[in-house]
């Protein structure tokens, strides 16, 4: 019994001992699965648990003017995301409600996306202070958020054409924030960190500094002071004028470096998606156009260097009407035999044709190509247009006489700034710059743009000669008196150009007016180009843009301390009868036999006494005319011959009021092509 017992004993000790071999064996077998064939898998699972690589994105670097100024500066924010694995365990549908009513988001909409998720999504980028903190309240699972950086404008709209803006991830998507986006781009940095039991991260000890992953600094060459003026005047002469917009830039002739840069309309790129893309567009550099009459400055230094003409030669004028072929060429006003410098102070279209035929079409091309015409500038900003400048193998006589006054050619406003500075500082064509250098953050120039010519185009004897001659212009008798700055001599140039219409060749009533050209005269110091777009009723460069010119160049030189050397013996700006300029280049060329001859000046005569006077029938250049002589304000409407006003010719003025003038064109005339 008793040796049965202890048998009995015996086989269950074997039996525990038997249990406890095969735990083990499973225990060991377990261990070595888990340790050794998917070690790695668990491994990995439990580190995504309390362990995780956090993106540090990069701080993009500031943009300032010359002055220091800040353009654009980075500041710290929080962005919210979701692990999608966490959050959707938990009441997925509640929690979005109370995450959308915190982030003003739509809450189906953050389901949807989480739901389509894997492992991580973001919710909001860039979110304000208010919904951090309505955020940290709500402590949801699975929501978290990380430290980025949001772009900000603190001159809100000035020079954002220069600058730029950058998208929701930093990128930029204009001006330099574009051009140099990989400078200013600070480089994203990874780093380990822990998360506490609530999930939020805890950076290691020995986390970067900002200064290894802050992007370098921008110095413009802007000046925000003259930029200020410049969009001021801007503005006004395009609402003054119920034009659809305009462009200004301001150079420094010695230098290139561009002082202003701007565009009408203009955005915000604090918020850029509220602006229509014509708004962002920066027209000055994209834009091309016709130049009308402000070409025949090239024309004529070129003509001068090549010693095709002298100052002094003269041409005949034709009365007003150069037929060449089966086309007509017609000037504004008739001339008789006039020398080259009166060919340029009162822009005569058929003498500045002759001047161009003289050259002949191989070398009016190639000095047109040396001021950089039908080329970028190259200057530091995306989507620079070319222009249009056909080769000379496709032009016959009428393009050379045409292209000689500006009409068949297109250029931009940057390229007609480098071509003026061209003139105004001896000759050489240099490349436009606006950014002086990039700074790292130990404030260190990584890189400086010195001024860089791209060529010679003429001699300083042929610039100085034309700039003499350029100068008569804004002085009595010249097309651009209202360009006149006192106490300096201006020279430069007014162009009023057609714009093209694909469904029609030129349009009738669609124009560019214009002023381009330096101050002061015996010292360049800024080449100002101003063109007004679409302007309504009078369309001269003269009259729409010299205005401004004359504004901006005033303001720009007294923030840059220039100022004149004897303001008693420099003329003050003059106030001419406003509409004396050359006609515009779409109407200088028609058919022969179709052109139409403007009614005698003689028939509208200025009344004596407060009486209006009478203008119907009148071109509008004389009823300008007119309404100077007699000290009344006109508002004009459309082209062409006056066919009604208001008041009534004869009615007594009453001091204040204006005159409505309203213009078309005759049944018998048709447009020129």
């Amino acid at each position: 019994m008793v040796r049965e017992g202890s048998r009995w004993f015996k086989v269950r000790i074997a039996l525990i001992l038997l249990a406890f071999s095969c735990g083990l064996v499973v225990v060991l077998h377990k261990a070595y699965s888990l340790q050794i064939v998917e070690g790695s898998r668990y491994r990995q699972m439990a580190e995504e648990q309390y362990l995780r690589e956090i993106e540090v994105p990069g701080k993009r670097g500031a943009i300032t003017d010359r002055n220091g100024e800040n353009l654009a500066v980075s500041t710290e924010v929080e962005s919210v995301f979701v692990q999608p694995g966490v959050f959707l365990k938990d009441n997925p549908a509640g929690n979005a409600a109370l995450l959308g009513r915190a982030l003003r988001v739509n809450p189906q909409a953050i389901l949807s996306k989480i739901q389509r998720g894997k492992h991580f999504v973001w919710v909001k980028r860039r979110i304000s202070a208010a919904e951090s903190a309505a955020i940290a309240k709500l402590a949801l699972k699975g929501v978290s958020t990380v430290k980025e950086y949001r772009r900000f404008y603190p001159t809100k709209s000035l020079g954002a054409h220069v600058v730029g803006f950058t998208d929701i991830d930093g990128e930029g998507q204009g001006g330099v924030e574009r051009f140099f986006n990989h400078s200013l781009k600070g480089q994203s940095q990874f780093v380990n960190g822990l998360r506490d039991a609530l999930g939020r991260d805890v950076f290691e000890e020995g986390s970067i500094s900002e200064a290894d992953f802050e992007g370098h600094r921008l110095e413009l060459t802007i000046d925000v002071n003259i930029q200020s003026v410049v969009e001021a005047e801007l503005e006004k002469a395009v609402k003054e004028r119920h034009a659809k917009g305009g462009w200004a830039v301001v150079m420094e002739p010695g230098t290139g470096e561009v002082l202003a840069l701007a565009n009408h309309p203009t955005y915000d790129p604090n918020e850029p998606s509220r602006a229509n893309d014509a708004a962002r567009n920066n027209q000055a550099l994209t834009n091309p156009f016709e130049p009308g009459s402000t070409m025949k400055s090239f024309l004529l230094a070129a003509a001068l260097e090549d010693r095709v003409v002298k100052p002094e030669d003269r041409f005949d004028c034709e009365g007003g009407q150069y037929p060449i072929g089966s086309r007509v060429i017609h000037d504004a006003h008739p001339h008789g035999m006039l020398t080259v410098a009166e060919t340029i102070k009162v822009s005569s279209n058929i003498c500045s044709a002759k001047i161009g035929l003289k050259m002949g079409r191989e070398r009016l091309h190639r000095r047109l190509r040396d001021f950089g015409f039908g080329e970028p500038t190259g200057m530091a900003l995306p989507a620079e247009s070319r222009g249009i400048l056909a080769g000379p193998e496709r032009w016959a006589d009428i393009n050379t006489a045409t292209i000689s006054f500006g009409q068949g050619i297109s250029v931009t406003a940057i390229q007609l700034a480098a071509a003026f500075s061209a003139l105004a500082n001896g000759g050489d064509l240099l490349r436009p710059v606006v950014v002086r250098r990039i700074v790292n953050t130990k404030g260190e120039v990584v890189k400086s743009f010195a001024p860089e010519v791209v060529r010679k185009v003429v001699s300083p004897a042929a610039a100085r000669a034309a700039t003499e001659i350029l100068a008569t212009v804004t002085e009595a008798g010249g097309t651009g008196t209202q360009a006149a700055v006192e106490g300096f001599r201006v020279a430069g140039k007014t162009g009023t150009a057609q714009k093209v219409d694909g469904m029609r060749g030129y349009s009738v009533d669609k124009r560019v007016g214009l002023f381009a050209g330096f101050i002061p005269v015996d010292r360049p110091k800024l080449v100002l180009v101003v063109a007004i777009d679409e302007p309504k009723g009078v369309a001269y460069g003269g009259v729409v843009a010299a205005p401004a010119f004359r504004a901006i160049a005033s303001a720009a030189l007294k923030n840059m301390g220039v100022f004149p050397d004897s303001p008693t013996n420099r003329p003050a700006p003059l106030e001419p009868a406003p509409e004396t300029e050359e006609r515009d280049a779409g109407d200088a060329v028609e058919s022969a036999g179709e052109g139409f001859t403007d009614l005698p000046a003689a028939a509208g005569a200025a009344p004596a006494g407060d009486r209006v006077p009478g203008f119907m029938g009148l071109p509008l250049r004389r009823v300008i005319e007119i309404g100077v002589e007699a000290g009344i304000e006109l508002d004009v409407e459309g082209s062409g011959k006056a066919l009604a006003q208001d008041p009534a010719p004869g009615a007594k003025f009453r001091q204040g009021r204006k005159c409505r003038v309203v213009f078309g064109k005759p049944e018998s005339f048709r447009e020129a092509l």
